[in-house]
């Protein structure tokens, strides 16, 4: 079997869980036998670009005539069996589901967070959940509170690619969410019939033999509000660290405020954005990860 993997990995300034996923399971079905074709864009390639390019750049999501092309001159050579997405936005777009079915390939599309239905990805804006463009062909309301990349200008061509391609994401052949919360969010979105979706958490390669815990709390992930960085550090500062000292990796709008409470005494400690194996190495020596996340 031999599968085209089609995925925008995010910027890499900016630690994604999302691009690790991709990588990992590429790998793991290498590993099995499976043949992989991998089509990967990179938003890295927008500070490469020309002033005219970046400018249409908000534009591609309503449709990338690079990314098709390619898309279908990779088909014609590999031959793959099926297209697997994952994320296409801003550099792919959805035309690529169209380009598939011209070939007469299934397309798989694995949604990593609630961007279907939602234009940040997390029904979470301003502190607090929001559901305003849930099942809307047309999300204005995104627009109105300029949700994408927090620019009402780039959320305007964002919220045409949603109408455009309404029947692009109801013409996937398959979606495979990794919670339940994402399925019910894609039923509830009136893209698809639950009996279209596959729920499939991420996998992560074997960490090896049992190791004795080590010592205080970890959080692992963006420094932002729906991440639950804010209330992550309230009940830090409630319970007045039992644990010994908490241990934040990553970046984000958050890291300010992770900061002052490390400068308040809370013995919280910042790393900041770490590589993969140092970010392991961290765990090892941590006593249990925390997920506060208040996004489902």
């Amino acid at each position: 079997m031999k599968v085209l993997v089609a995925h925008n990995r995010y910027r890499s300034n900016v630690p994604s869980g999302e691009n690790r996923v991709v990588d990992t399971e590429m790998a793991a079905l290498a590993s099995a036998g499976v043949g992989i074709v991998p089509y990967l864009r990179s938003s890295d390639e927008i500070d490469a670009m020309t002033l005219a390019q970046r400018l249409a750049v908000p534009m591609q999501p309503l449709h990338s005539r690079r990314s098709v092309a390619e898309v279908e001159a990779m088909i014609e050579r590999h031959r793959p069996d099926l297209v697997h997405l994952h994320n296409p936005f801003p550099l792919i777009s959805l035309s690529v589901v169209r380009a598939a079915h011209r070939h007469g390939l299934p397309l798989v599309q694995t949604v990593h967070n609630h961007r279907h239905s939602c234009m940040r990805g997390s029904y979470f804006r301003d502190g607090h959940p929001c559901h305003e463009c849930r099942g809307r062909t047309l999300p204005w309301p995104a627009v109105k509170h300029g949700c994408y990349r927090d620019s009402h200008a780039q959320s305007v061509p964002m919220a045409a690619a949603f109408l455009v391609h309404r029947g692009d994401q109801r013409a996937v052949d398959r979606y495979i969410a990794l919670t339940d919360a994402l399925a019910a969010s894609l039923v509830d979105s009136g893209l698809v019939t639950a009996d279209r979706v596959t729920i499939r958490p991420n996998s992560v390669p074997d960490p090896g033999p049992f190791r004795a815990p080590g010592t205080g709390l970890i959080f692992v992930g963006r420094l932002t509000d729906e991440k639950g960085v804010p209330l992550l550090l309230e009940a830090w500062r409630r319970s007045g660290g039992p644990f010994g000292t908490l241990t934040v990796v990553g970046e984000g709008p958050g890291r300010g405020l992770v900061e002052a409470a490390g400068r308040a005494g809370g013995d919280v400690r910042v790393l900041g954005s770490l590589e993969h194996d140092e970010v392991g190495a961290a765990l090892d020596r941590a006593a249990a990860l925390v997920v506060p996340s208040t996004s489902p």
